[in-house]
């Protein structure tokens, strides 16, 4: 019985632990957290797009975008470098991608719910376009740094 009463106060103290969405953003170059915010209450209605605009727009974090899909963040990628071509056969496109409790989903984000306790981060990411097809997509781009993006 006591044993039931002590986890039975634990899980009391310890729901906001549990419930509080986190949102993030982490740059091209590593794993370093730029910004990140903790939401304990949003409204009920709230896509990981509607979620990210309140983010960005509480902590100043330029963009380009909106709710169904984020262009640019922190000013990058310029449209100079969008798109790298690394050969007549190879491509790199660059952009922002978004997980939600780790995954990445194929969705926009306006079309995934938020709920209470999910996280939710932002990573910039390329996708390989590779003799006619894309063979990779959302890749962070931290695993594969570039010049353009990074002091190496």
């Amino acid at each position: 019985m006591y044993k039931f009463i002590i986890f039975f106060i634990f899980s009391i103290l310890n729901f906001n632990a549990f419930s509080e969405t986190k949102v993030s953003i982490i740059g091209p170059c590593n794993k370093d957290v730029l910004f990140s915010k903790t939401y304990e209450d949003f409204p009920s209605n709230w896509a990981v797009g509607d979620i990210s605009l309140d983010f960005f727009n509480e902590l100043s974090i330029p963009y380009a975008g909106s709710r169904e899909g984020i262009q640019q963040l922190i000013s990058i990628p310029s449209d100079d470098n969008e798109l790298i071509i690394l050969s007549d056969r190879e491509m790199l496109a660059y952009g922002w991608c978004y997980q939600i409790n780790g995954e990445t989903p194929e969705e926009y984000p306006h079309k995934i719910q938020v709920l209470p306790g999910d996280q939710i981060l932002w990573y910039f990411a390329y996708s390989r376009y590779l003799e006619g097809k894309w063979v990779s997509q959302c890749k962070p781009s931290f695993q594969m740094p570039r010049p353009e993006f990074c002091e190496l």
